[in-house]
C-alpha cells in the first residue's frame, strides 16, 4: 500500500467573499487593485499564460519532471472525472498540455514561506451588468510538509473553524462531512460550509456550501496531487453565482511542499466591487498566514 493510501490527502482552503453595498463604484474604479494584490499585465482580464521555458522544481516522478506530470496528467484527470469546462480553463492558467506556464512559475517564485506579506495575484477582475463580478486570484505557498499527502493526518480544513481574520474582515469555515474514497478517483471528499461574517468592519451574512475533492495524479507517487472545489446549490444561493477552485500540490524539495491556489468566482447582488476585491485579497493573505502557522504548530515534519 502506498504511503498516500495510508495517510490520504486533504488539500487547500479555497475562499471567496461578497461585500456590502455602495453607490460609489464609479469613483472607486480609478483606485486600481487592492493593497497587497498584483494585477495581470492584461489589465485584470485573464490572459492565456505562455508556457515556461523549462521546469524550475528539481523533482521528478518516474522519468518525468514533476511539472510535466502535473500538466499532462492533470488535464487527463479533469477530462476523466468530467469536471466543468471552466475548471479546465482555470487549470490552463497553470499548465499547457505538457509544461507549466510563466504564471505558475511566477507564483512559485513568490511563494509564501512564513515571513513577509503573502503574495496574491489578481488574474482577472471583471464587472458586468448589474454588478455581477468575476474575479480570479492565484497564489502559492511553500510549507514544511514532506509531501502533499501529509495533509490528511493534519486535517487542515479544521483550522477554519476558528475563522480567518485579516484587515477587519472575517470568514469562518466548518467541515460538514468527510468521506474517504467516494469514487471517481477522489481519495477524499469534504463538504464545507463557509460564512463571511465581516467585510472591512461591516457585518455580513453571506453563506456558501462547497464540495472539495482531492486526486492523486500518479498512483505510485505521493509527490503531486490536484484538488478541486465547487459551489453546491448555486441555483438558490443569493450571493454566489458560481465558484470553482483548484489546488495543486507538488513536492518542492526534501521536507517541503508547494501549494498553488487558483480561485475563480462570480458574485452577484453586491454593488461595491472594489470593496469585494479588497476583502478577498485580505482574506487570501490571512489564510496563507493561518495555514502556515497551523502546519508549524502541529510539528509538521521537515
Amino acid at each position: 500500500m502506498s504511503r498516500f493510501m495510508k495517510y490520504g490527502v486533504s488539500l487547500g482552503l479555497m475562499m471567496l467573499c461578497a461585500c456590502g453595498k455602495s453607490s460609489s463604484f464609479e469613483g472607486q474604479k480609478k483606485e486600481g487593485a487592492a493593497a497587497g494584490a498584483e494585477t495581470s499585465p492584461a489589465g485584470g482580464n485573464a490572459p492565456g499564460s505562455a508556457p515556461a521555458e523549462k521546469p524550475i522544481i528539481p523533482i521528478s516522478v518516474g522519468d518525468r519532471p514533476i511539472e510535466q506530470v502535473l500538466c499532462e496528467d492533470g488535464f487527463k484527470l479533469l477530462k476523466l472525472i468530467e469536471k466543468s469546462s471552466s475548471l479546465n480553463e482555470d487549470f490552463s492558467l497553470a499548465c499547457t498540455p505538457d509544461k507549466t506556464t510563466a504564471l505558475f512559475q511566477e507564483l512559485i517564485g513568490k511563494a509564501y514561506a512564513g515571513t513577509g506579506d503573502p503574495n496574491v495575484k489578481l488574474v482577472q477582475f471583471k464587472v458586468g451588468d448589474l454588478f455581477v463580478t468575476r474575479m480570479i486570484v492565484a497564489y502559492a505557498m511553500k510549507v514544511p510538509l514532506a509531501d502533499p499527502s501529509m495533509f490528511y493526518s493534519l486535517k487542515v480544513h479544521d483550522a477554519l473553524a476558528s475563522g480567518i481574520q485579516e484587515k477587519n474582515s472575517e470568514v469562518v469555515g466548518l467541515v460538514e462531512s468527510r468521506k474517504n474514497f467516494p469514487g471517481r478517483r477522489s481519495v477524499e471528499e469534504i463538504i464545507l460550509n463557509y460564512s463571511l461574517n465581516k467585510s472591512e468592519g461591516g457585518g455580513l451574512f453571506d453563506k456558501r456550501r462547497t464540495e472539495f475533492n482531492t486526486y492523486l495524479l500518479n498512483e505510485s507517487s505521493t509527490d503531486v496531487v490536484l484538488a478541486t472545489e465547487e459551489l453546491l446549490g448555486a441555483e438558490t444561493n443569493k450571493t454566489y453565482h458560481d465558484y470553482k477552485g483548484l489546488l495543486l500540490g507538488l513536492k518542492a524539495e526534501p521536507g517541503y511542499t508547494y501549494l498553488v491556489f487558483i480561485n475563480d468566482f462570480t458574485i452577484k447582488n453586491r454593488i461595491d466591487p472594489l470593496r469585494l476585491q479588497r476583502t478577498l485579497i485580505a482574506l487570501s493573505q490571512g489564510m496563507q498566514k493561518k495555514m502556515y502557522n497551523f502546519f508549524t504548530s502541529k510539528g509538521a515534519p521537515k
